[in-house]
């Protein structure tokens, strides 16, 4: 199985290092992520540099393609050349997001209807570029702590 893991200027690394990190120890040379960029190199939200292993189009041939975070997930989903390079094909592969790489699937339509995005901490803005309606990406989630006490947390 081939993974994009994609990964953009300003990326958050726990998103793209931590996904790459667990699936390649997987030891089976049939799974192999690679960490994908439109660029030969990126840098992350903190300066981290890193080099590309693979051009964009690799994503269009991935069995499955993570959209890793990062702070310049709104002027991304503005970049219609970049945009147009992400091809992705739900019918042959698993694709899922982390964090605000979510508004890259909205923006390709690959979010199913659902928000993709609640609004920032300390905003009333949406974090999601991709609608003017910020009622639209309100959270449908019950609050954090009701949330966190359903996690299987070990008990006792």
């Amino acid at each position: 199985m081939k993974i994009a893991v994609l990964t953009f200027e300003g990326f958050n690394e726990i998103d793209s290092f931590v996904a790459s990190a667990m699936l390649n120890r997987v030891k089976s040379p049939e799974l192999r992520a690679l960490i994908v960029c439109p660029t030969p190199k990126v840098k992350s939200m903190n300066g981290v540099a890193v080099e590309s292993q693979a051009p964009l189009s690799f994503a269009r041939e991935a069995d499955a393609v993570i959209v890793g975070s990062g702070t310049g997930a709104r002027e991304l989903v503005r970049d219609a050349e970049l945009m147009a390079e992400l091809r992705l094909d739900p019918s042959r592969q698993i694709i899922g997001a982390q964090c605000s790489g979510a508004l890259v699937l909205a923006k390709l339509g690959l979010h199913a209807g659902t928000p993709p995005s609640r609004p920032s901490r300390g905003s009333r803005k949406p974090a999601c570029a991709c609608s003017s309606s910020p009622s639209s990406h309100q959270s449908r989630s019950p609050p954090r702590a009701a949330a966190w006490a359903r996690l299987p947390w070990p008990r006792g």
